[in-house]
């Protein structure tokens, strides 16, 4: 991933989400691996992939904070 990630400094989306994609293959990317991924598949007029998984990234924090949220009221209650 850090080879897809200078590929991405240097504009060369394409290239980047291809070592991001040989990855994934070996592993589960976190989520600034996924992050990047998104922006690959926006840069290189990949709409609908970088659509999807921007939402998807999104809706997985969302749901991490939905999850904390009684623990924080119970804190709070304290």
């Amino acid at each position: 991933s850090r080879r897809a990630f200078d590929y991405y400094q240097m504009r060369r989306y394409g290239q980047s989400l291809e070592y991001m994609q040989k990855a994934a293959e070996r592993r589960p990317l976190n989520r600034s691996e996924q992050f990047l991924s998104a922006w690959d598949y926006y840069h290189t007029s990949n709409n609908t992939a970088a659509a999807d998984l921007f939402r998807k990234l999104y809706n997985a924090k969302r749901d991490d904070t939905q999850r904390q949220e009684p623990l924080r009221f119970a804190i709070r209650a304290r």
